[in-house]
């Protein structure tokens, strides 16, 4: 059994292999000749509308931990690109829901394509492919920064309840 700072190292040395794929996964998503091309922030922007289809765009400030006017700086730029659609809350009328566009669809459909053929060879056995992957969806939603047991999402989300 690991002492605490061996179980420290590994965990620095799994968080540096996550972002040496995460790099290289980056590459061939966009090595893809029909992929139009994202800012690191616009593809964050993308991930939580994906995930979250009518999410409104102070949900997306706080979710993705942007203050309000980067936010809107890239949901413009998104919408301006073809991939986020706007529609009017209709359950206030004020309010306003995200959604992305099938141009958006379609582009992170060539961009999976890519990431499946670099990491189909490396990845035979499906088995190890299924606790890799739940190792890391445990661990992106322990660390998601929308936690409800994060004090400073819970009072943003509180603060945007109360405004709207």
């Amino acid at each position: 059994m690991p002492n605490a700072s061996q179980r420290d190292a590994a965990l620095a040395d799994l968080a540096e292999a996550i972002m040496s794929v995460s790099r290289r996964l980056h590459a061939a998503g966009h090595s893809h000749p029909e992929v139009i091309q994202l800012s690191s922030l616009e593809r964050m922007v993308m991930r939580y509308i994906d995930h979250h289809p009518g999410t409104t765009p102070g949900k997306v400030a706080i979710h993705v931990g942007l203050k309000s006017s980067n936010a809107s700086t890239a949901l413009r730029s998104l919408s301006d690109q073809g991939f986020v659609r706007r529609e009017t809350d209709p359950s206030d009328g004020r309010g306003t829901l995200l959604y992305a566009t099938e141009v958006a669809q379609q582009n992170l459909a060539h961009v999976r394509v890519a990431w499946a053929e670099l990491l189909r060879p490396y990845c035979p056995n499906d088995d190890s492919l299924q606790a890799a992957l739940q190792l890391l969806e445990d661990l992106d939603q322990a660390l998601d920064c929308s936690s409800p047991v994060t004090p400073r999402v819970a009072s943003q989300e509180s603060a945007l309840r109360a405004r709207t």
